[in-house]
């Protein structure tokens, strides 16, 4: 599996939605607002991305891997057990009704829906 998967190094930050890592450095004590994502609510890469790359790991955000729909549908067709996928874009009403409400990318969606950031 992981032989397929693709570094990212770059991708369309203008329409993306993410948030940087930021706080307080625990040997300085300087404030940082660091080279990473610390939350990730949607992505887009960037135009020249091949059509077959389906499976991504980001360089600037930690420990993430991410799977385009053709991988995520092809698992579920084929009944896969072992791996829950949550959505990285606006969450239909049916996946707001199913999945926890507490994951960072339904709360940030949701406060948009109600006019209160995003």
């Amino acid at each position: 599996m992981m032989a397929v998967v693709r570094l990212v190094e770059k991708f369309d930050q203008e329409r993306s939605v993410f948030e940087w890592n930021s706080g307080i450095d625990g040997v300085t004590k300087v404030p940082y607002h660091g080279p990473y994502i610390s939350r990730l609510y949607d992505i887009h890469m960037l135009p020249d991305m091949p059509s077959s790359f389906h499976a991504f790991l980001f360089a600037r955000i930690q420990s993430l891997m991410i799977f385009d729909e053709v991988l995520v549908d092809e698992w579920r067709d084929r009944r896969f057990l072992g791996w829950r996928f949550t959505p990285l874009q606006r969450p239909t009403a049916k996946e707001h009704r199913v999945q926890a409400m507490d994951m960072d990318q339904y709360e940030y969606w949701r406060r948009e829906k109600e006019g209160n950031g995003g």
